[in-house]
């Protein structure tokens, strides 16, 4: 075996492990290198897979978490201003110098790392761990976390943010994203590899019977199951923590008769940092449980369930459409439709201010398969399926 290893850096215990995972098990069965998994999930006030880490053999670190500072689940922005707040800069480095970068600097002090592979290099505190790589001369390569698209609290200068910290080899999910970084990056020295996304495998993979069965027992179903599978939106930028549940309940006002119509069930599914609390209250003070349900519970398993889905601004739009359900975008406040589902005919765009709304939804709930321009633009959007973990291990093998 390679004396040599190889390192993945996650922050987020679903989908990062989820896309680290399968790359993982095929550099494993190849065995010419040794594994680390390096976890930031505490930082990011989320828990570390640990179990799941321990079944793939692979050593783990956990690097410090940020619970002690008392930051809200969703939008931190509350509390220490905007992305480019003086306040909040200072904090980041003070957090990073004084509890963060010894534990870091420690991981590495064995002198055995050949490449390091994270999802995102730009997000802090990537950006200063990017950084420390550059200093400590560790190529590290970046896989394509989400779909990309211009963020708010991302600069606007071409070849600033996302992607532009100097990783050796950008993995991007397809022709779609690869043509999108090599637009927004251009004139920076990586290579963009269209490998696919081992998450999406997953998808294909697996039935998740035992998950989708017990879906089935905790929440009620309809003859239509939507899905609204919600993101931190107010984090990205796009709005206040307030406005985001505003929003929330403008839609649920509108798309509950609606669905009632058609003796149907409105199920929401949260991402991991977003405050399940808060959401359930805005179902109660609607009057709304006996036709809205906050579920928990498998993603793919609550995708497989629901027979259409409405996103705001995720990669869970991607899934849905690999899971052939019927995709709905809801258009954000002063921003429209943030990424191109709609725009390429992927997806039905909703605006809460139209006036045939309601209509709008109605005959999008009832629809039973996708689209031919859903299916071309799913085509575009992701390579590789099946084989990306091999893809991305070849890559990371050879980069030194």
């Amino acid at each position: 075996m390679n004396t040599k290893r190889i390192d993945f850096l996650i922050s987020n215990p679903n989908h990062h492990w989820q896309m680290v995972k399968p790359i993982i098990r095929v550099l494993k069965q190849r065995g010419e290198h040794t594994l680390r998994v390096i976890s930031l999930c505490e930082f990011r006030r989320m828990e570390t897979p640990r179990a799941s880490i321990a079944e793939e053999g692979v050593d783990l670190i956990v690097l410090p978490g940020f619970k002690r500072l008392g930051l809200e689940t969703s939008a931190g922005k509350k509390s220490l201003g905007s992305s480019t707040s003086f306040k909040r800069t200072a904090v980041q480095r003070m957090v990073w110098y004084t509890y963060v970068r010894g534990a870091w600097n420690r991981a590495f002090a064995d002198g055995q790392t050949q490449v390091l592979m994270l999802l995102n290099d730009f997000a802090y505190p990537n950006n200063f761990i990017t950084k420390s790589l550059h200093r400590k001369n560790i190529p590290f390569c970046l896989l394509q976390e989400g779909i990309r698209f211009p963020l708010p609290n991302e600069p606007a200068e071409q070849g600033k943010g996302y992607g532009s910290m100097g990783s050796k080899y950008l993995f991007a999910w397809g022709a779609e994203s690869r043509t999108y970084f090599e637009k927004t990056l251009s004139g920076k020295d990586f290579k963009v590899v269209v490998t696919g996304c081992p998450r999406f495998d997953v998808i294909r993979g697996q039935s998740f019977a035992t998950e989708i069965d017990d879906l089935k027992d905790k929440y009620p179903q309809g003859n239509i199951t939507l899905g609204l599978f919600s993101n931190p939106i107010d984090d990205q930028g796009f709005c206040t923590s307030e406005e985001k549940e505003d929003l929330l309940r403008r839609f649920l006002t509108k798309a509950v008769p609606v669905v009632e119509r058609v003796n149907g069930r409105i199920w929401i599914k949260l991402h991991p940092r977003e405050d399940a609390a808060s959401v359930q209250q805005i179902i109660n003070n609607g009057n709304w449980q006996q036709t809205v349900s906050l579920v928990q519970g498998n993603i793919f398993a609550v995708l497989k369930v629901v027979d259409v889905s409405i996103v705001l601004a995720s990669t869970v739009g991607l899934e849905s459409l690999l899971m052939g359900k019927p995709l709905g975008v809801l258009s954000l406040p002063n921003y429209g439709f943030v990424f191109n589902y709609v725009q390429s005919g992927g997806a039905t765009g909703l605006v809460l201010d139209d006036d045939e709304f309601a209509e709008k939804l109605h005959q999008f709930i009832r629809q039973t398969a996708l689209s031919p321009d859903a299916h071309a633009y799913l085509k575009n959007s992701i390579g590789n399926i099946g084989t990306s973990a091999e893809h991305i291990a070849d890559q990371l093998a050879k980069c030194k």
